[in-house]
């Protein structure tokens, strides 16, 4: 399983339709049991929604933001980093 940054260019959304994409996210998350959805940020300004997503790979992904109907811009593999990790050895 891959750690993977979404980024989704969606421009001016108001609260609800943020909220609509959210619940569709969710409920199409049923039909793909390897998928994660871990939090995503909204940056208002840049009309942008970042996603943090764990799955077995990008295509996935992809069919995932496709069945969802969510823009699927950029998809890149991340690694996490805590730090806790360097706080507490």
């Amino acid at each position: 399983m891959g750690l993977y940054k979404v980024r989704r260019v969606v421009g001016e959304l108001a609260q609800d339709e943020v909220d609509a994409a959210a619940l569709r996210s969710i409920w199409c998350l049923s039909d793909y049991p390897n998928v994660t959805w871990h939090h995503s940020m909204w940056d208002k300004e840049a009309g942008e929604l970042i996603c943090l997503y764990e799955a077995p790979n990008e295509e996935i992904i992809r069919e995932h933001a496709e069945a969802a109907r969510l823009p699927c811009d950029e998809v890149r593999e991340v690694s996490f980093i805590d730090p806790q990790e360097y706080l507490h050895g």
